[in-house]
């Protein structure tokens, strides 16, 4: 096999920004669960645009806090970034698997023995105090 190497980074030069091509796993998982973290869709939407300039380019986060959301998101940045970003769709995806109710009923299921046996516990506890 030819010797493999990373994707170059995307140059754009109207913002003098450096784009990498792909989102390591673990920023897009940092980015799902932070999201997650926040109900109001304005918030969502502003944690994962500034994560996402964060982990998917050169910026600093003190650029980013420097500018700001508001100034990054209106000057057309964010949406620029994001077009170069091959597994963008991988947050999204994630997301509403992580929100999913097939996930929240799978944490039930491997949890139900541990309620289970703290049931049982206090079931034995009231029958103990009844004789």
């Amino acid at each position: 096999m030819k010797k493999l190497e990373n994707m170059a980074d995307i140059y754009i030069e109207e913002y003098d920004v450096h784009v990498y091509p792909y989102l390591k796993y673990d920023d897009v998982q940092h980015i799902i669960q932070t999201m997650s973290s926040y109900d109001g869709y304005n918030d969502r939407m502003k944690i994962c645009d500034l994560l996402i300039l964060y982990y998917g380019t050169n910026l600093t986060q003190e650029q980013i806090d420097e500018v700001g959301h508001d100034k990054l998101y209106c000057s057309g940045l964010i949406d620029e970034v994001k077009k170069y970003i091959n597994n963008i769709n991988m947050i999204f995806d994630g997301l509403e698997y992580h929100e999913s109710f097939k996930r929240a009923f799978r944490d039930v299921t491997n949890k139900l023995p541990e309620f289970t046996e703290q049931l049982e516990s206090v079931m034995q506890i009231n029958d103990a105090s009844k004789e």
